[in-house]
């Protein structure tokens, strides 16, 4: 699960503070796997651990949430209403406010193309995930989310991005409920929907 949530004011001291009252809500053992921490995107991200109700003692069966609050970005594209109904039974169903799935594209390139992030082979599993799904590439959008933290990049760097990542690519494999995808596979087919992206709109 995944927690995305836009800041304006007291930063890692308010992230903190909800976060601190989500585990205190959870009715399963939480703690954190990784202290709150901003990164050059001036994004707070850090993730809990869950021993819900799968946990058999294998790290494979923890829970994991997610939260990433943005602290001095505003989405380019109106907010999506979705309606959710939980896998198990006696949680109830919600209506979560998303980001547009293009714009989720969009930053992902920009992630991606991130030299000090951690861990890019997650924003490239997204990235392959989001175009199977028939996601748009918009340059508008990639362009903008680049300015917004005056990154320059070129087509090439999407390939050195992507071949950096070979060697991490395997460490999705706890993450994942199904087979993971071969790196190679999916590179290939990441660059080609980019490659086609780019013929089309002349992106970056």
């Amino acid at each position: 699960m995944k927690c995305e949530i836009w800041v304006k004011n007291d930063k890692l001291v308010y992230a903190k503070t909800i976060i601190d009252s989500v585990i205190r809500n959870i009715p399963y053992y939480s703690e954190y796997k990784e202290e709150p921490r901003m990164n050059e995107h001036k994004t707070i991200d850090t993730t809990i651990l869950v021993k819900g109700p799968r946990y058999n003692n294998k790290l494979s069966t923890l829970q994991q949430i997610i939260f990433e609050f943005s602290t001095n970005s505003t989405l380019l594209m109106k907010s999506l209403h979705t309606s959710r109904t939980p896998v198990y039974a006696d949680a109830r169903g919600y209506v979560a406010l998303v980001m547009d799935k293009e714009e989720i594209l969009a930053e992902k390139f920009r992630a991606l193309l991130s030299p000090k992030r951690k861990h890019r082979e997650r924003d490239l599993y997204d990235i392959f995930f989001f175009l199977k799904k028939q996601t748009t590439i918009r340059k508008d959008l990639i362009m903008k989310k680049l300015n917004e933290v005056h990154q320059d990049s070129n087509i090439n760097d999407i390939l050195d991005s992507i071949t950096s990542i070979k060697g991490a690519w395997k460490n999705l494999e706890p993450f994942v409920q199904h087979t993971l995808e071969n790196y190679e596979t999916v590179k290939e087919f990441v660059l080609e929907k980019f490659n086609e992206a780019n013929k089309k709109f002349h992106i970056l």
